[in-house]
């Protein structure tokens, strides 16, 4: 908080030449005399905060009712933020074809730095374009364009096409050009005959006699003993049209189109590069190290209002280097102290409209230690391990830990349990719980996994055996005589055998689980409850192409 009750909260800048704004952040509810403030929590948020708490322990040993709260203090604490944004103008550049409608028409490259600067003008001068990227990054941007620093926003309403007509060079404006295949001339050498006129005789294959009636050799009638004719393509004229020009001598400009005229599409695009500022040394450390990690999230958690100040009028005098979006964000937050029973007092802190739960001590560590331990005995394989698996599961947190590890892989299961459970535990201890949980049901189902690996490899043994020593790949061979198509109907042989086999292990694997599990798994759920199969892939994989090689040869 300022020393001086006097300073004024907004002195006159660049932005804000008069500190005009100051009336409308009072307005907001903030005392011109400090960028900060702090009013009393609502009274309800200690009873939001308990229930969080009571959720944590729910199912894990303790009554809702032995927790008791010891004490609760909090603040709404008030401040103000500023996003501003400095224009960033580009120009993005390509030529088409003719005259393109649309864009405003240039001169050239000298206009458009001119039209730049009358948008740089329009942005820093006029109140109604500044009005708007205001209220379109308020409105439009779920963040509102809170707590954004270093990342571009785009201002597609800024955009603006301009366009230079320029007479194409290649064809000099004529649209046509000379044609390359006759150099302009419109006729082309007789490709049949060369140039020559004549062709090889058809009939006498210019040997310039045939087979006469009694079997004599006669003069060729048709080219008269020559052995060549007139050639059919040119008529002995020697040239023929131009395949491409079709006699004209021109064709079309490929550059321009035929258009004799190409525009210069110049796209100017205004984006806002934001930075980010807050009174950081009147907000708490541990508070202003929470805002500082959620960034533009912190809509979510605290009510922020956008307070920049309309404006009727369209210009101003004040040149702005840059556009500022002032907001007052309210912020909720507070200490709860409690006690589960009689034993030890613990503190935790609440943060923001939703009450999130904040540096929460890991007590779930202290309390679960117990089943904690049958979980590891079970993972160990000490005594009756679905007994002590049911044991455990007993408790909410273990029992997530269970049905994690026994559908998804370790590292995925531990996520999961974290996000079920994100207070009271540590993460090495959910870790080694998972890993407990994965071990333990390993133990369960290691003789069903085997024993279904077993019934699915004879049911591979029969199939592979059917389709390629009994006969049947030579049968479908004879009706689809196509060597791809084998090779298809093989891989799907190979693939049912496969899937079957992967079944079988999991089916045994499942009902080995629902008999140690039993109510653990959630009630309608029993049925589409199927664990992963382990390692046990791995080792069909290798086996069941050995069977259908066998069977192979």
């Amino acid at each position: 908080m300022s020393d001086d009750p006097d300073q004024n909260l907004f002195p006159a800048s660049p932005d804000n030449p008069t500190g005009a704004e100051e009336e409308t952040y009072q307005k907001a509810g903030i005392a011109n005399t400090a960028s900060t403030a702090v009013s009393d929590i609502d009274p309800e948020f200690k009873d939001i905060a308990m229930e969080k708490i009571k959720e944590v322990f729910k199912g894990n040993g303790v009554k809702p009712e032995d927790i008791k709260c010891e004490h609760f203090e909090g603040v709404t604490l008030q401040f103000l933020a500023t996003t501003k944004l400095q224009m960033r103008l580009k120009t993005l550049e390509h030529t088409e074809a003719g005259k393109k409608p649309g864009p405003k028409q240039i001169s050239g490259p000298g206009q458009l730095q001119e039209e730049k600067a009358k948008q740089e003008q329009k942005i820093t001068h006029r109140a109604d374009t500044i009005k708007r990227i205001q209220t379109y990054i308020v409105e439009q941007r779920e963040d509102m364009g809170y707590g954004l620093h270093g990342n571009m926003i785009k201002l597609p309403f800024l955009y603006k096409d301009y366009v230079q007509y320029e007479a194409c060079q290649n064809c000099r404006a004529q649209g046509k050009v000379k044609c390359q295949r006759c150099h302009g001339m419109g006729m082309e050498m007789c490709t049949r005959c060369e140039g020559q006129g004549l062709e090889l005789c058809t009939q006498c294959n210019g040997s310039q006699y045939i087979q006469g009636p009694n079997g004599e050799r006669v003069p060729c009638q048709r080219c008269h003993g020559r052995g060549k004719s007139s050639c059919t393509l040119c008529h002995e004229r020697r040239k023929i049209q131009c395949r491409v020009c079709k006699t004209k001598g021109t064709t079309q400009c490929g550059v321009c189109n035929g258009h004799a005229w190409n525009s210069h599409i110049y796209n100017l695009q205004i984006d806002a590069m934001p930075t980010f500022e807050y009174d950081k040394d009147n907000v708490e450390d541990r508070v202003g190290l929470i805002v500082e990690e959620l960034g533009s999230t912190l809509v979510e958690h605290a009510d922020i209002t956008p307070i920049f100040k309309e404006k009727d009028e369209k210009h101003s005098e004040d040149k702005r280097d840059y556009i500022t979006i002032p907001y007052v964000v309210k912020l909720p937050y507070g200490d709860v102290q409690f006690s589960i029973g009689t034993g030890e007092k613990y503190n935790t802190m609440i943060f923001g409209n939703n009450c999130e739960l904040r540096s929460m001590p890991n007590i779930l560590d202290r309390i679960l230690k117990k089943p904690l331990s049958r979980l590891q005995e079970a993972a160990e394989a000490r005594g009756n391990v679905a007994e002590k698996v049911q044991n455990a599961g007993q408790y909410k947190t273990i029992r997530h830990a269970i049905l994690a590890a026994a559908k998804m892989p370790n590292a995925k299961a531990m996520r999961k349990v974290k996000a079920l459970n994100p207070h009271g535990m540590e993460n090495r201890t959910i870790e080694s719980m998972v890993k407990n949980a994965d071990r333990a049901l390993k133990n369960i189902t290691r003789k069903p996994r085997q024993q279904g690996m077993i019934i699915g490899l004879l049911g591979c043994l029969i199939l592979f055996g059917g389709y390629l020593p009994g006969g049947l790949r030579n049968l479908i061979a004879t009706k689809i005589p196509n060597q791809y198509a084998e090779i298809g109907i093989d891989v799907l042989i190979f693939g049912i055998g496969f899937y079957l086999a992967l079944t079988c292990v999991k089916f045994m694997g499942r009902k080995a689980i629902h008999d140690a599990l039993g109510n653990m798994i959630p009630a309608g759920k029993e049925k589409r409850f199927m664990p992963k199969a382990g390692k046990v892939i791995d080792r069909l994989l290798m086996i069941t192409p050995v069977l259908f090689l066998a069977m192979l040869e």
